[in-house]
């Protein structure tokens, strides 16, 4: 049998309901069915890679498991989705069968994939096994080698330095996909509650909010299209801040063993100080160099109704990341903005009359 945590969402709940879910929490459930049913939903109805890992647990253990799994048959939880979610409950459970599976290192947020890093560290793991989806199975048939415990750990703090001031990026639970990962075959990121702050010219601004932000790139003759979307709040031309939705669809082909090249077509909207609908194209490169760095690079051209928003029509960036461990790494950026119309933050004071401006930046992350 398989014994899952989840929340209890209403189908026809509204955002302003699930933003209060995701502060607040919400109604919790215990749920236990046959594991083949498990499977089933996670190889089709879901399309993810079911990965198992077989933990060291003496017969006395499973028997106290036993005994609270049905402790906990019909007793309401509250879901709370940093501070007891389906990672921490895992942990309870299996703390009340085993103290040795208590978690004490993680003091902030942790994901299945960090405790299970944590077990692995503490050779609690007797054996690890795959039942992939269709995607992944076909990586597999070609010779490709990835596990999920290779990510780095779920937050990250990170300072990038540039000529004229310095940005602090903070993000409690994400997956980047300029981090050094060789976690899975495709490319791809998740973001919750990501704060970009910046210090310029003596002043703190907040440069961007993604409340929710994912984006994937992917082999499009093995998995499909390649997929954006984000909700947030954005900077636009004199430091307003902006609420933006974005949704957008592309293809990607891998060429080689390590290089993705893609394409994507979205379209967002922002309320500045006017409405701004517009779209964008965006084409680029991912490449991972060895099992220690990747290169990316993408030209990216907008679109927008509101010619004052924005502040330039097209940029370029480059992304150069090494990874000196698990959880620590260094970067080194360069992005150049095209038609730029107006001075703005990125752009130096004195060349504001530049239709160009680029800027090289040096960064240090920090996982945990």
């Amino acid at each position: 049998h398989s014994f899952s945590f989840m929340a209890l969402m209403s189908q026809s709940g509204n955002f302003k309901r699930y933003i209060n879910a995701v502060l607040n929490g919400s109604e919790g459930a215990y749920a236990l069915s046959p594991y083949s049913e498990t499977i089933k939903t996670y190889i089709y109805g879901e399309r993810r890679s079911l990965w198992e890992f077989e933990l060291s647990l003496t017969f006395e253990a499973k028997e106290r498991l036993r005994k609270h799994l049905w402790e906990l048959k019909e007793t309401p939880i509250l879901y709370q989705f940093i501070t007891h979610n389906c990672n921490t409950a895992m942990e309870a459970i299996l703390n009340a069968a085993d103290q040795g599976f208590a978690d004490s290192k993680h003091w902030l947020f942790a994901t299945p994939i960090e405790y299970l890093g944590l077990l692995e560290e503490k050779d609690m793991i007797k054996s690890v096994s795959v039942v992939p989806n269709a995607i992944d199975k076909a990586y597999f048939a070609q010779g490709k080698t990835f596990y999920p415990l290779n990510a780095p750990s779920a937050s990250k703090i990170g300072v990038q330095v540039y000529k004229n001031g310095a940005r602090l990026t903070a993000m409690p639970n994400y997956r980047d996909m300029r981090s050094v990962s060789n976690a899975s075959q495709v490319e791809f990121e998740n973001k919750l509650i990501e704060v970009i702050a910046r210090y310029e010219d003596r002043k703190v601004a907040i440069e961007r909010i993604n409340l929710i932000a994912m984006k994937t790139i992917a082999d499009y003759r093995v998995a499909g299209s390649s997929k954006l979307f984000r909700l947030g709040i954005d900077e636009s031309v004199g430091d307003r801040l902006s609420p933006v939705a974005e949704w957008g669809r592309g293809a990607g082909a891998l060429v080689g063993d390590n290089t993705h090249l893609y394409a994507l077509a979205a379209a967002g909207f922002a309320q500045g100080k006017r409405a701004n609908l517009y779209a964008f194209a965006e084409i680029g490169a991912i490449a991972r160099v060895g099992e220690s760095a990747k290169i990316l690079a993408n030209w990216t051209r907008f679109a927008d109704t509101d010619k004052n928003y924005r502040g330039f029509d097209s940029e370029l960036n480059a992304h150069i990341v090494y990874a000196l461990a698990k959880d620590y790494d260094i970067s080194l950026s360069y992005a150049r903005r095209f038609g730029v119309d107006r001075v703005t933050a990125f752009c130096d004071r004195r060349s504001s009359d530049r239709k160009i401006c680029d800027r090289l930046t040096f960064g240090v992350n920090v996982y945990f």
